[in-house]
């Protein structure tokens, strides 16, 4: 990975790609543990690949730029393997005023996320909130935090609250077809975001939880039908083995 002086000779955009996949590496195999809630650091990884490219980060005002690369160079700390210097990176942007409220919500997810990864649930809840604020209408940004609240909530065996918070975040944002003639269709609709199996897999988690194993094994079935491609569908599989 170049370090901090060569980060101004790649484009943004690559090296926001390069630094934030270097981040989710380490939060996948250092950091989550191996459990059900592997799957919320995957989201993560989504949002560096669509997001970015989708905002208004193309515009050209110079306090804005500089305030993409103080973020990048935060991230830079992480593929450093310099976590506690990255959270506060974090922590000295987000607590500066007149930041540009995209790349502040950006910045409260990563550090929403760094929270959840040290078990400091009840800061990692006061972020995403932050998150859903500033987001507006960015479907990507907003799902992430909705998400990353949820699993939250199950870490902190609140399964009622990630039930009722999972059940919407799926009416929000699914529309593909159970119909796979429909799928089929060359006008189908897909989901609004690509975490839907992830939802509904973290749901059929909670319902077990919370014995609910009827609903359990229904959402394994839908999940396994209509995402049969996905890694969601073949955990679903093996859940439904054990339920």
């Amino acid at each position: 990975m170049p370090g901090l002086n060569n980060f101004q000779e790649d484009t943004y955009e690559d090296r926001f790609q390069s630094s934030f996949k270097g981040f989710l590496d380490r939060f996948i195999t250092e950091t989550v543990p191996k459990n059900k809630n592997i799957i919320f650091a995957l989201i993560l990884f989504i949002i560096g690949g669509i997001y970015w490219s989708s905002t208004n980060g193309a515009s050209n005002d110079a306090k804005i730029q500089t305030q993409r690369d103080e973020l990048g160079k935060a991230l830079i700390l992480g593929d450093q393997g310099k976590l506690k210097e990255q959270a506060a990176a974090f922590d000295i942007f987000l607590a500066k005023s007149g930041n540009n409220e995209i790349i502040q919500a950006k910045a409260s997810l990563y550090r929403a996320n760094l929270h959840y990864s040290e078990a400091e649930y009840d800061k990692a809840l006061d972020m995403y909130s932050q998150v859903l604020i500033l987001s507006g209408n960015q479907p990507i940004l907003s799902s992430a935090a909705e998400l990353g609240a949820a699993s939250t909530q199950i870490q902190l065996k609140k399964y009622e609250v990630a039930k009722t918070a999972l059940k919407a975040f799926i009416v929000k944002y699914s529309q593909r077809s159970e119909d796979p003639a429909i799928r089929l269709r060359a006008n189908a609709k897909d989901d609004i975001i690509p975490t839907v199996p992830s939802a509904m897999w973290k749901l059929a988690l909670v319902q077990k939880e919370l014995g609910d194993i009827t609903s359990a094994k229904e959402l394994c079935a839908k999940i396994i039908n209509v995402y049969g491609d996905s890694n969601e569908s073949k955990q679903a599989a093996r859940l439904v083995e054990t339920l």
